[in-house]
Order: C-alpha cells, then structure tokens, then sequence
C-alpha cells in the first residue's frame, strides 16, 4: 500500500484529522530556516496526541546522527529525515531510524539513487541550492528506476492535482506532501479539503496502478 506522509504540522487539530483521513505518518519540521518550524512545546503536543496512529517523523536539516538521536529520544519520533546533498549522503550509511532526504536535478543524480544504503530515500527538488521544501516538482522520471529497487518517496510541488501523475510515471513506495494541502499564504496551516483530496487522489492512482500491474503480470 501507498506511503503517504503529510508534514509540516503547526497544530494538534490538523495532524489527528490527517490520521484520520488515512495518512500513514505526520512530519514535523525542525529545521530552523523553515516557515513550518515547531517549537519544542508544539512537537511535543503533536507527537504525544499522534503516538501509535501514524509513523511520527521529525525533519531536520545537515544534522549529525548523535544530534539527531537525541532528538529522536525527546520527542518519541519514529523516524528522523535528514535533508542534505546527495553528494554528501552518498554512500552513508544511516541506523534504521533514519533515512536521506535528497534532491535531485538530472539523470546523473538517478544513478546515485541506486547506490544509496538503508530501506527508505526521500527524493525532493533542488531550486536555488535548497534541497527540501521547494515547493518545486522535479521529473518523476528519473526516480523510476530508483523506485522498483529502493522504498523511493516523492516530495516536492506535489497537490490533490498532480499526485495521481507522479504515482503512476515513478511508482514510488510513498508520496509527501506539505504546502500542497495548506490554506494559500498560511504555512503550517493545513485546509482539511485539500488533505482529503490529496490522499484520496493518491489512494486512488496507486489501486489503479496495481491493477494495471496485476492485469499486464508486471511487477508493482
């Protein structure tokens, strides 16, 4: 089934209806130059009210795997992702509770993708030398590959509009999803209509795809 993680939380409200929507796992976002940033008190609230409905993830950027742990330990995260350069991830090996989030910008970068260690590999878009949070779509294409060997996440730009494409060009193990489901000028700030939508868009694209597999004996 479909991985679909909606982050940059802001408040408790918003992040229990996306459990109950369907979504698999929240991320809240610790990275200090970002419009979504929690606060300690904030992430606390939203993870202890989360616990054991969703996979609970917390965002950072370049953070030492030590820094990281600790931050994992104080506020009960699941997982941690950690945004940095694919030159830099690569090859790196990461403990299970965490996973590389990337950005990519052509074919040479898809090769890499193969090479990555561990389970999971968040791919997002480069714009202007930031690797997350772009609000940016990069071509679906190059992580095709990557996607049939590999627990590949699509991030960047994707909406309730144009999740279903880029399920069924990547046939990722997940879809991530932040200002495409908010209130317009509103970080943080989710429209409850634009997370049903996303999910049920996303739910929909991926059984059609999985038929489609199962009709033609391909792998899914």
């Amino acid at each position: 089934m479909l991985w679909i993680k909606i982050c940059g939380f802001c408040d408790t409200e918003s992040a229990l209806l996306a459990a109950n929507l369907g979504a698999n796992a929240i991320g809240l976002n610790f990275v200090p130059r970002s419009k979504r940033r929690v606060s300690p008190a904030l992430a606390s609230r939203i993870a202890e009210a989360l616990r054991g409905r969703v996979e609970i993830v917390g965002i950072v950027e370049a953070m030492p795997l030590t820094q990281a742990e600790l931050l994992r330990n104080e506020f009960g995260l699941d997982r941690v992702q950690i945004h940095c350069p694919l030159e830099i991830a690569d090859g790196q090996q990461l403990p299970s509770w965490a996973y590389w989030a990337v950005g990519v910008t052509g074919a040479c970068d898809s090769v890499s993708l193969l090479r990555q260690p561990g389970d999971r590999l968040l791919v997002d878009t480069i714009a202007n030398g930031v690797t997350g949070g772009t609000g940016q779509c990069f071509d679906w294409s190059l992580v095709e590959e990557a996607a049939q060997m590999r627990q590949i996440v699509v991030a960047g730009g994707l909406t309730p509009t144009n999740v279903a494409s880029a399920i069924i060009r990547a046939r990722p193990f997940g879809v991530d999803v932040a200002g495409g489901v908010e209130f317009a000028d509103r970080p943080g700030h989710k429209d409850p209509v634009l997370m049903r939508s996303f999910i049920d868009h996303a739910r929909h694209a991926d059984a059609a795809r999985l038929e489609a597999c199962v009709s033609s004996n391909m792998d899914p």
